[in-house]
């Protein structure tokens, strides 16, 4: 076994030349977006995601059935959280609706992790489930053993047991810790049992892994250094609290509930025995020790490249950045909550969550990562237990209010989403499913415009610049709007100001139209004029297409016709292309600086119900989805 340090020891070893040189590395940093409780095995807790300096307020938020502990998990498209009601809730991220709902029963305080199509996620009970992550339909289930008794099961109030092991996926294997007191490898599609690794205390601390080397704490007060592969052991580490009388103490000072981060060869992790522990990874020795003075350290340390460890303290109610080497303390904060979370670091930004006894609000608290200094504060519904998540300039939490939140900058300019449709057109139109496509998108709240509205709406956009999108549910356009000459059309001066036009019929300009509105004609010369696209090499297949990787963000999954097709060469984006290499689906942007924005043409052939999550996903890429 690895040797243990005694609670009176503040600060050790830090004097150790061989210890002067570590450094923190970011290299574990997160990607854009969290799809598992720290976003990555290693749980750095450092973002790559892009963030805001300006005051946060609330974009959406969702009420469950009761606190949300969980820490979200967050795709380009969804955001995954459980709740204490027993259900795992899929919310749209742009628009903050409900998608689907799934009971695992008991409580669900276990941050969801998403790969390969599914979600896993743990009750309290010892159930890990995993569900489709489209449809939310069960397609495994298993369970754990018996719960152990809690460290201080004679007083069951003291013991604050509010966060339970979240899985870690590390390709095809899940890693996950159980109250049985066993730590679990199971097969990500089918859940069968590669190894379980038993322990002396429940374990309730997610497994960080990283090198093939999974690293947990468990509350018999040790931390175990496993073997990815086999589930051997490599090596034991004894903390202070694993020689605590706790009858003496009256309240749990020995187990492990923090989740390690692993980085550049060294392990971070609290303890109830109000230590913040460095551990070498290779052999699970003590590089150094941090004392809170008797206070709980149960949030998961955030690791950056700069050589510093961020950690919240319970009791303390205060949060600090430690120097990752020596385990000095650079800077300390009190917050006046306790501080349950764990903090994310975000570019130059520190993230931190609040738990207030009085449960009523709470505070999210954005921090300068170099200073402490504070940025703004925002209060929710709630205390904050559940750890932040970044993506795309927005923060997503769960509070004990019940609710999941999703945070922007509160003083940016709002989107504008709009839907076009001209009933008094209904035999001309080329376009098919118009009034379907019409009333789906009204009743998602997007503004409906009609031969009225049109052209006014498009030039205070013009004028305004306000972000904005107007999805066409009808091809026959109002006079005026559509000229021959491209730049002089009102239409085309919306897209030259950044405007994003969703088009689902043949291309924009190339039906003829006489004064009633009837097709006479079509001339595809006319619209390449007016998009400023060529139609050399123009085909007209209905054929099958595909999407590319980047029609992938933009919404366009797989479907089959393919109406026209342009060269890629002349457009700014080909969202999916036929077997002939040609673009069937594309983006013509007008203004570069505006990701996202311009002409974007789908399908060719008409609208029905199943094609449109597809039109609003173009629709709302760039403007509620950060464009990459």
């Amino acid at each position: 076994m690895a040797g243990w340090f005694p609670a009176s020891l503040i600060w050790s070893l830090s004097a150790c030349a061989v210890f002067a040189t570590t450094s923190v590395n970011a290299q574990d940093a997160l990607p854009a977006g969290s799809p598992m409780f720290r976003g990555n095995p290693a749980h750095t807790g450092v973002s790559s995601a892009p963030f805001f300096r300006g005051q946060g307020g609330v974009k959406w938020s969702v009420r469950t059935g009761g606190p949300v502990r969980s820490s979200p998990a967050v795709t380009a498209t969804r955001v995954f959280a459980g709740s204490a009601d027993g259900f795992l809730y899929a919310v749209d991220r742009a628009a903050g609706h409900i998608v689907w709902r799934f009971e695992v029963g008991g409580v669900v305080d276990a941050a969801p992790a998403v790969a390969a199509g599914l979600v896993i996620v743990a009750n309290d009970l010892g159930r890990i489930v995993a569900v489709d992550e489209r449809t939310g339909r069960l397609r495994w289930s298993v369970r754990s053993g018996t719960a152990l008794p809690s460290n201080t099961a004679s007083r069951p109030r003291y013991d604050y047991e509010y966060f339970i092991s979240s899985p870690v996926i590390v390709g095809r294997t899940v890693v996950i810790g159980q109250p049985d007191g066993g730590v679990y490898a199971l097969d990500l599609v089918t859940g069968a049992r590669r190894w379980r690794v038993t322990t002396g205390g429940k374990v309730h601390a997610t497994p960080a892994v990283h090198d093939g080397l999974v690293v947990v704490g468990s509350f018999d007060g040790r931390v175990y250094g496993i073997d990815l592969g086999s589930g051997a052991s490599r090596w034991v580490f004894r903390t202070a609290g694993d020689t605590i009388d706790l009858v003496k103490t009256g309240y749990d000072r020995r187990g492990i509930q923090s989740s390690a981060a692993i980085a550049d060869g060294t392990i971070f992790l609290g303890s109830r025995d109000d230590g913040v522990y460095a551990l070498d990874a290779a052999t699970g020795a003590a590089r150094w020790r941090a004392s809170h003075r008797g206070s709980w350290v149960v949030g998961s340390p955030a690791v950056d490249g700069e050589g510093r460890v961020f950690v919240g303290s319970s009791d303390g109610r205060f949060v600090q950045a430690l120097e990752g080497a020596t385990g000095k303390e650079l800077w300390r904060l009190r917050t006046g909550a306790s501080m349950q979370a764990s903090p994310l670091r975000v570019q130059d930004a520190l993230v931190v969550g609040g738990y207030r006894t009085d449960n009523v609000t709470g505070d999210l608290t954005v921090l300068e990562a170099a200073s402490g200094a504070i940025r703004w504060r925002l209060r929710l519904d709630g205390s904050i237990l559940s750890s932040p998540v970044a993506m795309d300039e927005e923060l997503y939490v769960g509070t004990d209010g019940g609710s999941i939140v999703a945070i922007h900058e509160a003083n940016r300019l709002v989107p504008r989403l709009a839907v076009f449709y001209d009933s008094t057109h209904m035999g001309r139109p080329f376009i098919t499913g118009g009034r379907l496509a019409f009333e789906y998108f009204r009743d998602l709240g997007y503004e409906p415009l009609g031969v009225d509205s049109l052209a006014g709406f498009l030039a205070s956009r013009s004028a305004d610049g306000v972000p904005s999108a107007v999805i066409f549910a009808s091809d026959v356009l109002p006079p005026g709007v559509l000229a021959e000459s491209g730049g002089a059309s009102p239409l085309r001066r919306y897209l030259d100001a950044g405007g994003k036009v969703i088009w689902t019929s043949m291309p924009l300009g190339a039906a003829v139209r006489d004064s009633t509105g009837r097709l006479v004609a079509t001339d595809f010369a006319r619209a390449g004029r007016m998009l400023g696209v060529s139609v050399a090499g123009l085909t007209f297949n209905g054929i099958e297409a595909r999407p590319t990787a980047v029609g992938g963000p933009w919404g366009v999954s797989n479907w089959s016709m393919g109406m026209y097709g342009f060269a890629p060469a002349d457009l700014t984006e080909a969202l999916a292309v036929d077997r002939f290499g040609q673009a069937t689906a594309w983006v013509k942007s007008y203004r570069p600086d505006r990701p996202g924005s311009g002409y974007v043409q789908l399908f060719g052939v008409g609208l029905s119900l199943e094609r449109l999550p597809m039109v609003r996903a173009a629709a709302e890429y760039g403007l509620l989805r950060r464009a990459r």
